[in-house]
């Protein structure tokens, strides 16, 4: 994984000489405030695959979201139900991406990609690396979560903390490692979309509607969980790793999201980090934040999406089925193979050509306006 402090380093280069990026440590906190929203930026996140161990020399999971700005959403919208037509759809009236052939998903890909919207993607295998290294993973993100806890803590806290801690433990590695892969992209998602929207259409920074898509009716375990510990996790990982903002973009509609960081965080920030502005991330993930089992648009975008990048990586669909989708991305940013072992490069020889044309992406995160001001 590139380390998220690159990206300023990497905006920094494309900006005046002048600007200088300031660091903002993604931080937690409870408090609320009322505001008026003028618009929203919506979420949608889907998965494909098994998220096991298999025997297939490569069976890669998926993790991928669309993030489309209100201003960009009705046109898309109306689009996108005039394709719907023709889609195939299962008994339950819904469109699948493993339904549609490779004509279809390009037709998808092809109008998504000519809004002003991002694709994001990270992918797994858990062929990578091996199952003690699954279980140190864990091991570690369970002492993540009990780091701060201190003795003078109510009794109610610390109880909570145990108890998330063995849910944790006794996770099926499969649901482990998909939620992991969903954390990150989440990191990622926001780190990235912030910037890139704050030149385009800052107004969509007001609020962000999250939508993921629930497997049962019910809220599962998994889900419940992924409530809970979105936040604590992202703020524990953002300490260490700090996100850059670069100066000299419109935040006026993301004033509210900013906040100074808790003091309790204050013994964990590394030596180079001077700034302890942060980011409110119950607010961004909690104000608006659902899983749906409906019918939606969006979310049956993003199932396309998230198919479509696990075919081509296993060479089950042609590149001009899901080229604009790459388009979409980010160089570098939109597009992720994590592993869980320490330092490891998840590489995979039978992805290559698609991973590295998913790498390359195609969005601009500078726009030429703010290159040249």
């Amino acid at each position: 994984m590139v380390p998220p402090a690159a990206l300023a380093s990497h905006l920094h280069g494309q900006l005046n000489r002048r600007r200088r990026p300031f660091s903002t440590a993604l931080a937690l906190t409870t408090r609320r405030r009322d505001s008026v929203t003028l618009t929203q930026m919506h979420i949608f996140i889907d998965e494909s695959g098994t998220f096991a161990r298999s025997a297939k020399a490569a069976s890669p999971s998926v993790v991928a979201a669309l993030v489309i700005p209100e201003g960009s959403w009705a046109k898309l919208a109306k689009k996108y139900a005039e394709h719907r037509r023709a889609l195939p759809k299962n008994n339950a009236g819904e469109v699948k991406g493993g339904l549609l052939n490779e004509k279809q998903v390009a037709t998808v890909a092809h109008t998504l990609s000519h809004s002003c919207s991002l694709a994001f993607a990270v992918v797994i295998d858990p062929a990578w690396y091996d199952e003690d290294v699954f279980r140190q993973h864990r091991q570690d993100f369970v002492e993540t979560l009990t780091r701060d806890l201190k003795d003078d803590y109510p009794d109610h806290l610390k109880e909570a903390v145990k108890r998330d801690c063995a849910e944790v433990l006794a996770m099926p590695e499969q649901l482990y490692t998909q939620a992991r892969v969903t954390w990150e992209l989440a990191r990622r998602l926001i780190e990235c979309s912030i910037p890139y929207f704050a030149q385009r259409q800052p107004n969509a920074l007001a609020a962000f509607d999250w939508a993921i898509d629930a497997k049962d009716l019910k809220v599962t375990n998994a889900e419940q969980w992924w409530r809970r510990l979105t936040s604590p996790l992202l703020e524990a990982i953002s300490v260490e790793q700090p996100m850059a903002l670069p100066v000299g973009l419109d935040y006026r509609f993301f004033q509210r999201f900013l906040m100074a960081t808790p003091e309790r965080l204050e013994p964990h920030f590394p030596t180079h980090v001077a700034s302890r502005r942060g980011i409110d991330l119950q607010l961004i993930f909690h104000e608006k934040f659902r899983f749906s089992h409906d019918v939606e648009p969006g979310l049956e975008m993003a199932d396309i999406l998230a198919n479509a990048t696990r075919r081509a990586l296993v060479g089950n669909l042609r590149a001009e089925g899901w080229n604009s989708f790459a388009e979409m991305m980010l160089p570098k940013w939109g597009f992720q193979l994590l592993s869980l072992a320490p330092n490891q490069a998840a590489t995979h020889l039978p992805l290559e050509p698609a991973a590295r044309r998913f790498l390359a992406g195609g969005r601009n995160m500078i726009t030429r306006h703010t290159r040249d001001s």
